[in-house]
């Protein structure tokens, strides 16, 4: 850079880089308006001999004295040059150091990815152990962290399908047996007499139970309900059956029956569960019975002769399990020609019942009769009285709240 001091048309003084003389100069001096004082400082481009130079033309308060400086154009815009040519160098760089930078950050995130593709591949073929090592915490980490939870929600979701599949299958193996505790024969005709069991559980295992058998002149049977369902029910249902298939052998004493019976209930639940029931022991050729009622529902008597139902006031008696030391008391009765002896566990009653109201005795034993009066001998089974009384029921739901068993002894006319 070169730069004179000039007054007028004369330079003064000229210092600086020694690229021009002073004779090159002075062309500048004749433009116009250069010897006007106040003029303010201007900046132009101007042609020396072969090369273009930047001039600089400042006034000062000094009368017509005035500051120039020249520059050779290459020189001043060879800084600019090289700026735009670093900026070139650092934009190529910075292109290059992204891409490389996204293509590493790509194939990472493409690597994890197809590793928890493959993970998922192991899961859908039921390997739910499936190492899933990811700890980072940005999308893909919160991904397979949620693949892993996933992974165990479905592994518990198969035990638990597993376990209750299992728990199925033993339910319908257990409800198999205990269709064989029943007698094979639903109905069965002891000389005049015709005997009828039903029986429906409202799960796969149930807590009701009936059975009979013949002892000489004598018909024996029962019914039972024990506390609860599913199957510990069905397990003193089961000890109950066993005991009789030991009793009915043998001569026992009602006293003697009823105590082996009680304790077969206890050694099955150790004072867990109960069992009521009502034992009944008819002789076929008199029509003289003998009923014991453990704390279950009264039965319900026949008589043909006044064609109407009404409730034996047995004695209630302990339930079975609980070990009582008192001999129960023995309730008799007589079955007339005609006449019809209903026992029925608890369900049948909340069969008839709705949410709002409980079926009233009355109107129960209005069914009964109304049922027992247009039967004829022959024809009626305890199935019928069911389809009858649930016909005529109050409930509107599906399904039943208990078990349901009723077992109907009728004598011929």
């Amino acid at each position: 850079m070169q730069f004179f001091f000039t007054e007028g048309k004369n330079i003064i003084q000229s210092f600086g880089a020694k690229y021009l003389e002073s004779t090159e100069v002075g062309p500048l001096l004749d433009r116009p308006n250069t010897n006007q004082q106040n003029i303010s400082s201007s900046t132009s481009r101007v042609h020396i001999q072969t090369a273009n130079y930047l001039t600089t033309t400042s006034p000062t308060n000094f009368g017509q004295m005035q500051f120039i400086s020249l520059i050779d154009e290459k020189e001043a815009l060879k800084a600019l040059d090289e700026l735009l040519n670093k900026s070139l160098i650092y934009l190529v760089i910075s292109i290059l150091v992204t891409f490389i930078v996204s293509l590493l950050l790509s194939h990472r995130l493409t690597f994890r990815m197809r590793k928890l593709t493959l993970v998922a591949e192991e899961i859908g073929k039921g390997d739910f152990d499936a190492p899933i090592d990811f700890e980072s915490r940005d999308e893909v980490g919160i991904l397979a962290q949620a693949f892993k939870k996933m992974a165990q929600e479905i592994k518990q979701l198969f035990s638990q399908k597993i376990e209750k599949d299992r728990m199925e299958r033993e339910l319908q193996t257990a409800a198999i047996i205990q269709e064989r505790l029943f007698p094979a024969e639903a109905t069965k005709r002891f000389n005049d007499y015709l005997l009828s069991g039903y029986y429906d559980t409202s799960t796969e295992c149930g807590g009701d139970w009936w059975h009979y058998y013949q002892s000489g002149f004598d018909l024996v049977f029962m019914i039972a309900d024990t506390t609860g369902h599913g199957i510990p029910a069905a397990l003193i249902t089961s000890a109950s059956n066993a005991i009789f298939s030991h009793i009915k052998n043998e001569n026992y004493e009602l006293d003697k029956i009823i105590q082996l019976w009680d304790e077969a209930v206890y050694q099955s639940s150790k004072g867990e569960f109960f069992m009521t029931a009502q034992f009944v022991r008819l002789n076929l050729t008199t029509g003289n019975g003998e009923l014991i009622n453990l704390g279950h529902e009264l039965p319900i008597i026949y008589k043909s002769e006044t064609s109407e139902a009404r409730f034996l006031v047995v004695p209630k008696n302990y339930s079975l399990g609980e070990r009582s030391q008192s001999p129960p008391e023995v309730y008799t009765f007589n079955l007339d020609h005609g006449d019809e002896l209903l026992l029925y566990s608890d369900g049948l009653l909340a069969m008839m019942s709705d949410d709002s109201a409980a079926y009233s005795d009355k109107q129960f034993l209005k069914k009964i009769t109304s049922f027992f009066a247009k039967d004829t001998y022959g024809e009626g089974q305890a199935e019928e009285v069911f389809s009858f009384l649930k016909e005529h029921s109050k409930r509107t739901l599906p399904g039943y709240e208990d078990d349901i068993t009723l077992v109907r002894i009728l004598r011929g006319s």
